[in-house]
């Protein structure tokens, strides 16, 4: 039960646009709060007050989310997708079906740089046309930085295996440095070169120059109106 409460909190909170860190500010916790609890199980249930305001949020019956009117053997159900700002032209139309892994996620630092150590937090729902896709996954959108492009909240699917070109859109994950985890950037590619990676966001506009040495991977996101 605790597992399908913490699938639907971040597929709802997707749909909604929202992050477990802004969700968590507005039931009255630190901004990590619902994170932990969805990653790390910690606490192990809701609190009555904090499930009542997160039921209030996700437009959710408060029994959904552990309540204990929950009958025995009942399942919350399992929420679509849904377009947000950004990303329109996925569309209503668009089918769903399959999951593929909803990677690691943290608050935004410089320039919407966000932890990226490879963990998987969930399963998210998937277009056909990735489901199958060895290796795809899906990561949120954190910050401000690639507006009005991407919204922070908005989840965002990614191919590994399509070859990236001088304008896609891709997630870059970074090594980190003094023993930090690796980091992410959701950026526009600009180009590849022996010793820098360069890339630009949208908010404030700029180029970033990462230094070859420390770029793990560079994957092509697709689903969002770039293909």
């Amino acid at each position: 039960m605790a597992d399908q409460v913490r699938d639907l909190i971040v597929k709802t909170a997707s749909d909604r646009g929202e992050t477990l860190a802004s969700l968590s500010r507005k039931v009255g916790r630190n901004h990590a709060y619902l994170q932990q609890f969805v990653q790390r199980g910690v606490p192990k249930g809701l609190p009555e007050g904090v499930r009542r305001k997160l039921a209030e949020l996700l437009e959710l019956d408060e029994r959904a989310l552990g309540g204990p009117e929950m009958a025995a053997g009942e399942r919350p159900a399992v929420l679509m997708p849904t377009p947000i700002r950004g990303n329109a032209r996925i569309g209503a139309a668009l089918q769903w079906a399959g999951t593929v892994p909803l990677m690691g996620q943290g608050a935004a630092g410089p320039d919407g740089r966000f932890e990226f150590n490879g963990e998987r937090v969930t399963d998210i729902l998937a277009p056909p046309s990735l489901a199958s896709v060895r290796g795809a996954y899906a990561v949120y959108v954190v910050g401000d930085s690639m507006e009005p492009r991407y919204y922070s909240g908005e989840v965002i699917f990614v191919d590994p295996n399509r070859p990236t070109r001088r304008g896609d859109f891709v997630v870059v994950q970074v090594g980190g440095a003094d023993g930090e985890p690796p980091a992410g950037y959701i950026k526009r590619l600009v180009s590849r070169e022996a010793r820098f990676l360069k890339l630009e966001q949208f908010n404030p506009r700029k180029v970033l120059q990462i230094p070859a040495q420390r770029v793990l991977s560079v994957h092509r996101i697709v689903m969002a109106g770039q293909e």
